[in-house]
């Protein structure tokens, strides 16, 4: 079973049914950010992810299953009088890769590599266009890295190290220093059937369509005018208590929405933002000819789940 950011600050304590109850009150009370992980049995784990205080998602964990148990059932099933507990707060962007990995649970294969072959082993995942959830962990870091078509996805990365979080990957300093240290390799694989599949289908789409949307509106006013467009879409994500923002022109979505219903609303709520900005600048007319053009721009693999959700065009200025 995971232990994720083996390296960050935590808590490590054994308490009963009862005490567990309390350390959930202080993480409500609080409003923190983190999981809690009990060893409930010899071989399963309850973890519990919560989010500013609110408890997100909990999860009984086996060798081989990660099922999503309600808050009524997470003191059940408890083998020990007391089990050994693991508390620690994290940062949004920890918090959403354990979330993806815990998704994708189990790992569809792990092996231990060194240092200088991890640069090797991720062009290998880019070569196959692979949807992977990498765990990396050595001594001096532990990691999740989200891969889509092969790609890191940088904005997503986070990596522990003794000195806090970092989403720098350590793969070009490995390579260099000709590393022989071990690292073990745990892959989550996001496969269709994977209930958070939808979700990253969509935001790749809806990233794709915003980022074209950028080119183009920057080809016509500026650089300056699409920074003061950026903002305003960002001011406007903030007052709705989304961990989703525009940054370095591209969509950052670290907002962990269970339905892909909820994130259907607020993809469509920034859209039609971004569009209304546009329009406000340079008129109705010419505001849909660019974000129509923009749309027809994208791969029919990036149009057709935006289709498929009546994000188009048409709806953005219905």
């Amino acid at each position: 079973m995971p232990t994720f950011f083996r390296q960050a600050a935590e808590s490590r304590f054994n308490g009963s049914p009862a005490y567990l109850n309390s350390v959930i009150q202080s993480y409500q009370k609080d409003r923190l950010s983190g999981l809690i992980q009990v060893k409930t049995g010899p071989a399963q784990e309850t973890v519990l992810l919560f989010e500013n205080g609110t408890l997100i998602r909990a999860y009984r964990v086996e060798a081989q299953t990660c099922a999503p148990v309600s808050a009524e059932q997470i003191g059940a099933g408890w083998q020990e009088r007391e089990a050994p507990m693991r508390t620690m707060t994290l940062p949004e962007i920890a918090l959403w890769t354990v979330w993806l990995a815990l998704e994708c649970y189990p790992p569809a294969s792990q092996e231990t590599r060194q240092g200088r072959q991890l640069a090797d082993y991720l062009a290998a995942c880019q070569a196959t266009k692979s949807n992977f959830v990498l765990h990396l962990t050595s001594e001096e870091s532990d990691g999740l890295l989200p891969l889509w078509e092969g790609e890191p996805l940088r904005s997503d990365s986070c990596f522990s190290t003794l000195n806090g979080f970092t989403s720098s990957l350590p793969f070009h300093r490995l390579l260099e220093e000709n590393s022989t240290v071990p690292w073990e390799v745990a892959v989550y694989a996001i496969t269709p059937q994977s209930a958070i599949y939808p979700r990253l289908v969509l935001r790749a789409s809806t990233g794709a369509w915003i980022r074209e949307m950028f080119r183009q509106y920057q080809e016509l006013v500026g650089m300056r005018m699409l920074a003061n467009l950026v903002y305003n879409v960002n001011v406007s994500s903030q007052s709705q208590q989304w961990n989703i923002r525009l940054q370095n022109n591209s969509l950052v979505d670290h907002h962990i929405f269970l339905k892909t219903e909820t994130c259907l609303l607020a993809y469509q709520a920034i859209l039609q933002t971004i569009a209304r900005q546009i329009e406000g600048m340079i008129g109705g007319r010419l505001a849909q000819r660019l974000v129509t053009a923009a749309f027809a721009e994208l791969q029919e693999n990036q149009r057709q789940p935006l289709q498929e959700n009546d994000l188009t065009p048409a709806r953005l200025f219905a």
